[in-house]
């Protein structure tokens, strides 16, 4: 298993902004560098089991968490993901868990197409022919067949649809943000009227 950190949003003077957070010792270090590999190319996660997303995610104005970092790694990562890959995004527990059984309820569902695809097309024609004992080998094989291009179709099914729900989100996020700078560009030009003299 190999460790991959992406330095591409990090602060050189990590020190002064983050001293509140215990320093790992050289000793813990040392144990994991030969599985530690910096790197900026978000290729190199497609090789790793887990993929840890860590960014800041700063109050905007309107004390709200401000989530372009976390959508532009998850963006990034989506163009590399592979299937079975392992992703944390830094979210409560309790919220991993409800979506994944969210996730579980729609996989049920994709499975049950499946298997519904094999018995129209493999197997009706099959029972309609007898069931032929020859057939038997291909029938199998046809069934394990099925279940990686099953998982591919999904995964790349998954990776265009999640593409598309970040980029949506990701606009929302900067309408929001938009919308509140001129909301307060705004208060800020009516509050210098107010205090401008009035000229007789």
């Amino acid at each position: 298993m190999q460790l991959v950190s992406s330095a591409e949003n990090s602060s050189l003077d990590w020190k002064a902004q983050y001293g509140y957070i215990e320093d790992i010792d050289d000793a813990t270090l040392g144990a994991i560098k030969d599985r530690l590999h910096p790197t900026s190319r978000h290729a190199d996660l497609a090789t790793c089991d887990a993929i840890v997303i860590c960014v800041p995610t700063p109050l905007t104005s309107a004390r709200e968490p401000d989530l372009t970092y976390l959508l532009d790694a998850a963006s990034s990562i989506a163009q590399v993901l592979q299937p079975e890959q392992l992703v944390v995004l830094g979210v409560p527990l309790d919220a991993c868990i409800s979506a994944a059984e969210d996730v579980t309820r729609h996989a049920h569902g994709v499975a049950r197409r499946y298997v519904r695809l094999y018995l129209d097309e493999v197997w009706r024609p099959f029972e309609e022919a007898g069931r032929p004992e020859a057939d038997w080998p291909r029938m199998q094989d046809t069934l394990e067949r099925m279940r990686p291009l099953a998982l591919d179709s999904l995964a790349a099914a998954f990776r265009l649809v999640m593409g598309a729900e970040v980029d949506r989100a990701y606009n929302q996020v900067r309408r929001r943000r938009a919308g509140g700078r001129e909301e307060g560009a705004a208060a800020g030009g009516a509050a210098r009227r107010r205090a401008e003299p009035v000229s007789g």
